[in-house]
């Protein structure tokens, strides 16, 4: 987040939430805090995200879930801070000092470092010594320590030049218009690229540079916004106020920077899949799943391995049927396979140290341990493939997350398969005892069509939600969301046009929902089972039929 967009929405939120109460601080990501503010007059909602890629801070109107428990940090700051007193920005830094009073009055500053991937939030008292803090480091960013019970330093001061006090100097090698937006952004503050390459072009069609520096410090000071969100040169950009000499596309104006931050960001994080963790947890999951793919590649070696069984056995026979022409000391004998038809040739390999029953007796011995050995390797690759498809079913799910609380869904998830460490109480408590929510939509007909979003809702949908005389759905061969059509009277009549609608869905839901067509499974929800033991997701499917249907996302989703 930039400085100027930065000071934008910091004077919008001391405006609106100074002297406000504290009602409720909750975590719904790992990296992300939520502070519902009573005014007096309305509940307001200020985001606070640490994320290593998009660290923000603004006012928002997004629903986040509310864990039923919180960690530890954020349990830390319920106790600790009851009304926020005031908000600054310090100056040339992108760090913003919340003042707060506590239970008893005590002064306290909630401390937000927006820099980059040393986000940081801090709680220090009036002493200055540091309560506790989100990311704990030692001697780390510009030599600080950031750690309880030591002071709280801020990093050292850069050589930034305030706005309105810009004399107006450039270097030399600044002739170019770039050189000039490159010099602005580096040397003034509060500044934004966007803003410093806005100045540039002003001051390449003729306007005087210091004067257009100095206006935009007026529009900042007397708080004149107009924020906007649109697309310069293929990327998207977001502002206080609009460019006066570039040309933004698609262009969007808002009432408020806060409301153009979460536009911007929200849209960054759809695009970009920084869902919180949801990068972390994406990479994660790729590494696993090339990990079971090497794994499942060696099974199946073995599996043809195994297929020289016969041989042995085969060997050992005719070894046995020919020992007038084996003796001690030969490497090989070529005999007749009298199993051909018509009979061949075959040359059967000695261990000349051995005695010629003692070959074929190894021959039936190396027989026998790959039959024992066929059982294992069979065992293993069924379970290596389920976990191959459950992998690919939590990479899919990922890939169309688009809300927090399904995230805690997913990690919870690779929590229990011991891929990732334990988040804590707040995530699994969450995750455990919130009821899963299937999309939903009604067919043509009136019947209602639920899909899941992830392992735990496809599980909810095709093991509770299902009952006798209901159709379950899903694309053949690709991971997608489990789909059921629910017969509300037993015995109802469902016509073929409501199947393929719900069929159409599970295509639309599923990893090949950009084919042209999908064969997608068809079947009666008694017949589908979840094996005892199976992953998240997984079911076994007694009877079913194919259709051929192309991808529908249903109009109204619910």
């Amino acid at each position: 987040m930039d400085s100027l967009m930065l000071e934008a929405v910091v004077a919008e939120v001391e405006d609106r939430l100074s002297g406000a109460r504290f009602e409720k601080i909750y975590q719904p990501e790992s990296d992300t805090l939520i502070a519902k503010l009573w005014t007096g007059r309305e509940t307001l909602r200020l985001l606070v995200s640490a994320s290593p890629r998009f660290p923000r801070l603004h006012l928002t109107e997004q629903k986040f879930a509310n864990p039923s428990a919180p960690p530890r940090f954020c349990q830390l700051l319920r106790a600790r801070l009851k009304r926020l007193v005031s908000v600054r920005r310090i100056p040339g830094e992108r760090i913003v000092e919340f003042q707060c009073s506590g239970p008893e009055k005590e002064f306290y500053r909630l401390i937000v470092e927006l820099m980059g991937r040393h986000a940081n939030l801090l709680l220090v008292d009036a002493q200055g010594i540091i309560v506790d803090l989100w990311q704990r480091r030692e001697a780390s960013v510009g030599g600080r320590t950031l750690l309880p019970g030591q002071p709280y330093q801020l990093p050292p001061p850069r050589p930034l030049q305030p706005l309105e006090s810009w004399d107006g100097k450039l270097p030399q090698d600044a002739a170019r218009t770039e050189a000039v937006a490159h010099h602005l952004s580096r040397t003034l503050t509060p500044i934004s690229r966007l803003s410093a390459r806005d100045l540039a072009e002003g001051g390449r069609e003729g306007h005087n540079l210091q004067e257009l520096v100095r206006d935009l410090a007026e529009a900042l000071r007397g708080k004149a916004f107009e924020p906007v969100v649109g697309v310069l040169d293929g990327e998207r950009v977001v502002s206080p106020f609009v460019p006066r000499f570039l040309a933004l596309e698609s262009r969007q104006r808002f009432d408020s920077p806060s409301q153009a931050a979460e536009a911007y960001y929200r849209q960054l994080v759809e695009e970009e899949g920084d869902l919180g963790e949801q990068q972390f947890l994406r990479r994660l999951v790729a590494r696993h799943q090339k990990r079971v793919k090497g794994r499942l590649a060696k099974i199946r070696e073995q599996e043809k391995e195994l297929d020289k069984a016969d041989q042995y056995r085969l060997k050992g026979e005719l070894l046995l049927a020919n020992m007038h022409l084996v003796r001690r000391g030969m490497e090989q004998v070529e005999v007749e396979n009298y199993y051909d038809d018509p009979p061949s040739r075959v040359v059967i390999e000695l261990d000349p140290g051995r005695a010629p029953h003692e070959n074929a007796d190894d021959y039936f011995r190396r027989y026998k341990k790959m039959c024992r050995g066929r059982e294992h390797v069979e065992r293993r690759l069924h379970e290596t493939q389920q976990e191959m498809d459950w992998i690919d079913g939590v990479a899919f799910s990922l890939s169309q997350t688009r809300e927090s609380e399904d995230l805690v869904d997913i990690r919870s998830e690779l929590e229990d398969a011991g891929l990732v460490p334990s988040a804590g109480r707040m995530e699994k408590s969450f995750a455990k005892n919130r009821r899963p929510r299937p999309q939903s939509a009604l067919t043509p007909g009136g019947f209602r069509v639920y899909w899941g979003k992830n392992s735990r809702t496809n599980d909810y949908v095709s093991r509770e939600l299902a009952s006798g005389g209901d159709f379950w759905f899903h694309a053949c061969q690709v991971p997608g969301s489990h789909v059921l059509l629910k017969v509300t009277r037993k015995g109802e009549e469902v016509s073929e046009d409501d199947l393929l609608y719900a069929a159409a869905v599970a295509a639309a839901h599923s990893r090949a929902a950009q084919s042209g067509k999908v064969e997608v499974m068809v079947a009666r929800a008694e017949d589908v089972r979840k094996p005892k033991g199976a992953r998240p997701g997984l079911v076994t499917v007694a009877a079913y039929r194919t259709v051929m249907v192309e991808p529908l996302v249903p109009n109204s989703e619910s």
